[in-house]
């Protein structure tokens, strides 16, 4: 497949089957035990295949059998994520914890990092948040187990329908334009109401241009720049969401010290989130295609479709 050509990509080929099938996989081996690495590996499978569903429906606005059978996969698969939470979410905040014991915790200047005291409020939460992790991780395979049949159905009725039916495409570049278009119409206002779904919208974009990354320079350095918005925009997301809970664990002791280095740590990483979002969408939106490679990729536009206005509130389930 040439880069003039690389934008089109069958929903029915190989790959995107492949996908599917490895996707079916994971969920019964979460069902079976649900690591760590299993649900994380389930939750990209999951961002991965619902990037590419969307972007089709969008593109071809279809309102047939595979439009439906689309839709309905889509749904099962954020029902998944929003059982999976518990117990992702979980795994976070145990990850950004022990962050903050390392040497690279980049901890404010006046943290009490010396103090017994401020040592002995990350002890408690560590084992409050691995109690619950336990906990979750007991109650996740049932809760599986009771989504199988219907997530089982939606992803053969999905295959079914791709197989028979005229194939479907999706145009990669196109649909990573229209995010990005979307990006740039929020920057300007990006608060920590609405940060949290900007970056769910540059990772969806993130994984429609990495299928085109590995033949189309273009798609690699918007690849660099998703990731950028991805990892500074979660760093600030998992500091803020660990005060939520800190608060809730250890306010009741009346100890503040870890609660407070942690908000005061969002603080900085929500100001940092926001300077990287802006600037990597000025590099996003000024990217261009050389000559034949842009004639091709972007030979048919679409209506911009805007980000969704963002719950309040830290949104702990995607």
């Amino acid at each position: 497949m040439s880069e003039q050509d690389s934008t089109l990509v069958l929903l029915h080929e190989p790959d995107w089957y492949e996908q599917l099938a490895s996707w079916n996989d994971l969920v019964s081996r979460c069902e079976r035990k649900p690591s760590r690495k299993r649900i994380h590996a389930l939750r990209i499978a999951t961002l991965r295949l619902k990037a590419q569903t969307e972007c089709w429906l969008r593109q071809v606005g279809a309102e047939d059998a595979r439009a439906r059978a689309a839709q309905h996969w889509m749904k099962q698969a954020d029902k998944l994520r929003k059982v999976m939470s518990s117990v992702r979410d979980l795994d976070v905040f145990l990850q950004t914890l022990a962050r903050l014991r390392g040497p690279e915790a980049a901890l404010p200047a006046d943290a009490p990092v010396a103090s017994r005291n401020f040592v002995q409020e990350m002890d408690r939460l560590e084992v409050w948040l691995k109690r619950r992790r336990r906990s979750a991780d007991k109650k996740l395979g049932p809760a599986l187990a009771k989504k199988m049949p219907a997530l089982q159905e939606a992803s053969a009725e999905m295959q079914a329908h791709f197989r028979v039916s005229e194939p479907p495409s999706i145009h990669i570049a196109e649909g990573v334009e229209a995010i990005v278009a979307e990006l740039a119409a929020a920057a300007p206002a990006l608060s920590a109401e609405t940060l949290h779904e900007f970056r769910k919208r540059a990772k969806a974009a993130r994984y429609l241009a990495e299928i085109d990354a590995p033949r189309v320079g273009l798609a690699r350095r918007q690849v660099a720049l998703f990731k950028k918005i991805q990892v500074d925009v979660g760093r600030w997301h998992d500091l803020q969401a660990l005060a939520d809970e800190a608060k809730g664990v250890l306010s009741v002791r009346g100890e503040e010290g870890l609660q407070s280095t942690l908000e005061s740590m969002a603080e900085r990483a929500l100001q940092e989130a926001v300077r990287t979002c802006q600037n990597a969408v000025r590099q996003l939106a000024a990217l261009k295609a050389p000559g034949p490679e842009r004639a091709a990729q972007f030979s048919r536009r679409k209506p911009v479709v805007r980000v969704a206005p963002a719950n309040t509130g830290i949104r702990r389930n995607a």
